[in-house]
């Protein structure tokens, strides 16, 4: 009989020092999530005036060509939540900040009607040369006519590569490692069970280093150059959802937070 009761009472006991370590390495983890989504990244878009360069409106999530210049909406304004979770990213294009960035018609003012979704730009702002895994889904293009999403990514083969190339597919690209990839990924998916997935670092702590994720046509990226709407207040907007590889020192935070713990119960 004693010893059955002391094995319930040793086993309250560790009952109690497991749910004890469970509480502070949940608190360490919120901790480390919390330092994660700190990262400085932004996220900003690069849209191509085709309509002002002479080119067709052949619509919404179609290939739009490659004429006009490219500006920048809300350059580096945005910032870009990496917490794991998925979150809505909007670019309104009435009243927007632009900037010119590459191109003949690039001048600082978003001309036509209508355009192509160039690039996703992705600022390194925080300097980390950790990797960060991006996802997309929905990508939509909407004004006051109606709204259409193009990019839910549910009828391309898993590892497609589609609507976008990889970070270090574009020469602008800043410092990024080699082994980028992107394609489509059946794992997880806003809505739907597909979304676009993107993987990549910097070999370098620079603040400027940055990744173009570009819409341009090669090696044999599916569906490139999709046409979006400039006109009748019109925005851009897709979901969105980021990790980043914790920094050594945190993870070694981590280790050292397991082992005071595992301590401080054998004295």
């Amino acid at each position: 009989m004693e010893l059955t009761q002391f094995g319930v009472r040793s086993a309250i006991i560790w009952v109690g020092v497991f749910l004890r370590i469970m509480k502070k390495l949940l608190w360490i983890s919120a901790t480390l999530a919390l330092a994660g989504s700190a990262m400085a990244w932004q996220v900003s878009l690069g849209i191509r005036e085709t309509n002002a360069a002479g080119g067709l409106d052949v619509g919404v999530g179609n290939n739009g060509g490659t004429a006009g210049g490219i500006e920048w909406i809300n350059l580096d304004q945005t910032t870009l939540i990496t917490d794991g979770a998925w979150h809505l990213y909007t670019w309104n294009f009435t009243g927007a900040t632009v900037t010119g960035f590459a191109g003949g018609t690039a001048n600082g003012t978003l001309q036509g009607n209508y355009g192509v979704l160039e690039n996703i730009r992705v600022r390194n702002n925080g300097g980390t040369t950790n990797a960060i895994t991006l996802w997309i889904d929905d990508v939509t293009s909407a004004n006051d006519a109606g709204s259409t999403t193009f990019g839910t990514f549910e009828g391309y083969a898993n590892n497609a590569v589609a609507r976008f190339q990889r970070a270090n597919f574009s020469g602008s690209s800043t410092n990024v490692a080699g082994g980028a990839t992107a394609g489509v990924d059946g794992s997880t998916a806003y809505s739907g069970s597909k979304s676009y997935k993107f993987n990549w670092s910097h070999t370098t702590n620079a603040t400027t280093n940055w990744a173009r994720l570009t819409s341009g046509a090669g090696g044999g990226l599916l569906d490139p150059n999709s046409m979006v709407r400039l006109d009748g207040n019109a925005r851009v907007s897709f979901w969105a959802k980021a990790t980043v590889v914790p920094e050594p020192a945190s993870m070694a935070a981590l280790g050292l937070g397991i082992a005071a713990l595992l301590r401080r119960r054998r004295k």
